[in-house]
């Protein structure tokens, strides 16, 4: 049933009625997990994208779920569906249990040069929030500003620029 939803979705409003429906009936969200683990391109590519809507309107109904979306991540078929999975951890509470596997794929989405801009600026929007929680994970990260200088994307320029402005508020030092 939601695999041939899935087929019919063509558009940002067709993702959107399909994140209502799943906020309407919660209990589809497992059975979307499923098909999502998968790994089948187009069903994670519209899975993962009605995921990050259905953050976006209620963040709270993927909380229990966090752990299942992070293993998304391993063998992802399409650099969209970790965009779009990274795009949920932006919002979704950050369970403890999650927050050190969610930090090395932060760094790991970072540096590999395959993925597209998208990723690397919501991973590193992810990394803002971990370090919230754990200001000592910010040593971590330094290392990597000068590198993420070096690519001009406005995207990367702009989650940068809040990035300093945190540090600076945790009183990290930026090389």
């Amino acid at each position: 049933m939601l695999e041939q939803q899935l087929d019919f979705i063509r558009s940002k409003v067709d993702v959107q009625k399909f994140a209502r429906e799943l906020e309407q009936s919660p209990e589809l969200i497992p059975q979307l997990l499923k098909i999502l683990a998968q790994r089948k391109t187009r069903n994670s590519l519209y899975g993962s994208w009605a995921l990050c809507h259905l953050s976006q309107i209620n963040p709270k109904i993927l909380n229990p779920f966090a752990s299942q979306l992070l293993a998304l991540f391993e063998n992802s078929p399409h650099t969209g569906a970790n965009r779009n999975i990274m795009r949920c951890f932006m919002e979704i509470d950050l369970d403890e249990s999650i927050q050190s596997p969610l930090f090395d794929y932060c760094l790991k989405f970072i540096e590999d040069k395959n993925q597209p801009v998208a990723v690397k600026a919501f991973s590193i929007e992810t990394l803002l929030r971990l370090i919230k929680l754990q200001p000592e994970l910010a040593v971590e990260v330094l290392p990597l500003i000068p590198k993420l200088n070096l690519l001009k994307s406005p995207g990367i320029q702009s989650t940068l620029r809040r990035v300093r402005e945190t540090f600076r508020r945790l009183n990290i030092p930026i090389l």
